[in-house]
């Protein structure tokens, strides 16, 4: 991990180790944005638009699948 962020810009080090644990990036980016002194949202985008989408995909896709059902459209809005 060293070698990736020794020597680059914060802001860059912020943009890229959310990329890489993959696991709630903007719960991610909010923390490591605090860490690194910087604001905790650039880009608009709240925890909840995240936590929202992503129980979204397990009520319409994840969970059908894994009870033998079909996947059902993701609404859109």
């Amino acid at each position: 991990m060293a070698r990736l962020v020794l020597g680059r810009p914060v802001d860059a080090v912020a943009a890229l180790l959310p990329r890489l644990f993959n696991l709630c990036r903007a719960a991610q980016t909010v923390a490591l944005r605090a860490a690194l002194g910087l604001p905790p949202d650039p880009d608009g985008q709240p925890i909840a638009t995240e936590v929202a989408r992503d129980h979204l995909m397990r009520f319409h896709v994840l969970w059908p699948r894994l009870l033998g059902q079909v996947p059902a459209p993701l609404p859109t809005d």
